[in-house]
């Protein structure tokens, strides 16, 4: 039977009412849906056999340099760090407008800005220039490839250079508190809580920019760079950013004493309310987390020397579980919006 005798049967069957127009055409949409899936799934493969060859890359630059650090010299570590770097960025760029090649060219950043943060030390080590030493060496390095991968970031719009961004943003940072803390003759107590706000801030920055990241509704050619990312890759990077804030400005904040006990009851509770109010069940988690070990933290603290050690854990203990049921019900009615 050829193609014009089947339509010829389907409009008699359509005209007798054997079958209906609606469900030729639901029948034509599933075969197309069905095509569609195998292709999203064939299309798959490549993408994580990129991202594997891409870790297994990495490892292997870290397994040469490891077991030949001597033996290949000077060169052998420039080409094995800084020359792959180059390279890989330079072959990102060759193939980031394609769509097909988009999850390769975020590999080949990812093993660039690895290859490179290495050379960098590499080169430094081997120049002999004392003064870029250990803190000011991680400054010196950070900066350049936070210029270098922030610029690659605005011109690609790849998302992935988000990330590498924010770390070498992040290294650059903590190497700055710690060039300015050097020497400075603060005790060691003066000297973690400075380092406790000043991640704090840096949590702070966390969130917010993982807030604007989310905040694009729209993908075009020239757009910022929260806005060129998809709906489900704003997510996953609005979720990354904000275990990140929490997490680092909750546990922060439990390396201080005094009058902070008090202070962070507020902060957790002002963590599970902005938590209910964005809808982030990563930020429920991590701030339930937290409270769990401030309960233990207090308990121990205060309580083990008159209520003894063991009964202020059985104290903890009932505060966590309730915690956790406190945890599931906010989850069930303001996120998720679903309740028994």
């Amino acid at each position: 039977m050829n193609k014009d005798q089947v339509i010829e049967v389907i409009k008699t069957s359509i005209n007798q009412n054997v079958i209906t127009r609606e469900e030729v055409i639901s029948i034509a949409n599933t075969g197309n849906a069905n095509k569609q899936t195998n292709s999203e799934k064939e299309s798959n493969i490549p993408k994580v056999l990129y991202s594997i060859g891409g870790v297994i890359a990495v490892t292997g630059i870290l397994v040469l340099l490891g077991n030949n650090w001597d033996v290949i010299g000077f060169i052998g570590r420039w080409l094995a760090t800084v020359g792959l770097g180059l390279a890989t960025f330079i072959g990102a760029f060759m193939v980031y407008k394609k769509p097909e090649y988009s999850v390769l060219s975020q590999v080949l950043f990812s093993i660039s800005s690895i290859a490179s943060f290495i050379g960098g030390f590499v080169w430094l080590g081997e120049s002999g220039i004392a003064y870029w030493d250990g803190p000011d060496s991680a400054l010196l390095i950070s900066i350049v490839l936070l210029a270098i991968f922030g610029t690659a970031l605005y011109a690609s719009k790849k998302g992935v250079l988000h990330i590498v961004s924010t770390v070498f943003f992040t290294i650059a940072y903590y190497a700055f508190v710690s060039k300015l803390l050097k020497g400075s003759g603060f005790d060691l107590i003066a000297l973690k809580d400075i380092v406790v706000y000043a991640s704090m801030i840096l949590a702070i920055g966390y969130f917010m920019y993982g807030s604007w990241i989310s905040r694009g509704t729209s993908i075009v050619q020239n757009a910022p760079l929260g806005v060129s990312l998809s709906d489900a890759t704003k997510k996953i990077f609005s979720s990354i950013y904000t275990f990140a804030a929490f997490s680092l400005f909750l546990i922060s904040a439990l390396f201080l004493g005094g009058i902070w006990n008090l202070i962070y009851a507020f902060i957790a509770i002002g963590a599970v309310v902005l938590s209910v109010k964005i809808k982030t069940r990563i930020g429920l988690v991590v701030t339930s987390i937290a409270i769990g070990i401030y309960c233990i933290k207090i308990s121990v603290e205060y309580f083990a020397d008159s209520i003894s050690f063991s009964l202020a854990l059985l104290i903890s203990g009932l505060l966590i579980i309730a915690l956790g049921y406190l945890t599931y019900y906010l989850n069930k009615k303001y996120i998720t919006g679903k309740t028994n």
